[in-house]
């Protein structure tokens, strides 16, 4: 007797299937099944190993990896409030799956001059790595990036200055992310990043959200992809 479906039910092992161009086709059920098997393997594989590091002062350090650890590719995800780690979860852990070692720390223990939690990233292995900050962040970013060679790109996500002395002598690749809503504000930041030379970008988004919670919506995927399309450019290194 055949089931509604095309499974033979005295094929034992075998699924038939009725195909509109090649007619009666015939899949042993055992290779199925290790193709399934090897699907969840791999997908278990690929998902990146989160760590987290409380040496460093100012930490901790959430550290997100692919199995494989990347000798070269760090993206630093900073974070300027509480709970800010939490926000930027769903983005470490996509960007790291793409062979990144991302960091989520407080700008600060880098701004200290700590290189401690940047492994590979010097000048003997020409190893650098992109930063990344939003709002408040973006002063400390400023100043490293006036003072670390090893910086290799910046994106500032609706940045707010206090000082911007340094912003117009950037010379590496820089991009802004800047919200309708807080135009106004970032608008004193255009008129320095106009001076700024090329490679550089400005990326408007609709939105009335100006802080880190923009990366728990429909915007994510779209400030994920600039970050990845920068970092693949300028920092990652085979």
């Amino acid at each position: 007797m055949k089931i509604p479906g095309g499974y033979d039910e005295n094929a034992n092992r075998t699924l038939v299937l009725k195909a509109i161009f090649f007619g009666k086709v015939e899949i042993d059920m055992r290779i199925v099944v290790f193709a399934i098997l090897a699907a969840l393997l791999f997908g278990a594989c690929s998902e990146p190993r989160i760590g987290i590091d409380s040496s460093v002062q100012n930490g901790p350090v959430k550290i997100y990896k692919s199995g494989t650890d990347p000798a070269c590719g760090t993206i630093v995800l900073t974070t300027c409030n509480p709970g800010d780690d939490s926000l930027w979860h769903d983005t470490a852990s996509k960007i790291a799956a793409l062979d990144y070692r991302i960091l989520v720390c407080d700008p600060a223990i880098l701004d200290s001059g700590d290189r401690t939690i940047l492994p590979g990233t010097d000048r003997k292995t020409k190893c650098g790595y992109a930063l990344v900050g939003y709002g408040d962040c973006a002063q400390a970013l400023l100043r490293m990036a006036t003072n670390d060679s090893m910086l290799n790109a910046l994106v500032f996500i609706n940045p707010v200055f206090a000082d911007t002395t340094g912003f117009s002598e950037l010379s590496i690749p820089v991009v802004v992310i800047a919200s309708t809503e807080k135009a106004a504000a970032v608008e004193r930041t255009r008129k320095h990043y106009e001076t700024l030379s090329d490679p550089k970008k400005w990326v408007e988004l609709v939105t009335d959200i100006n802080d880190l919670r923009m990366m728990q919506t429909h915007l994510e995927p779209i400030v994920r992809r600039v970050i990845v399309m920068l970092a693949d450019r300028y920092v990652k290194q085979s």
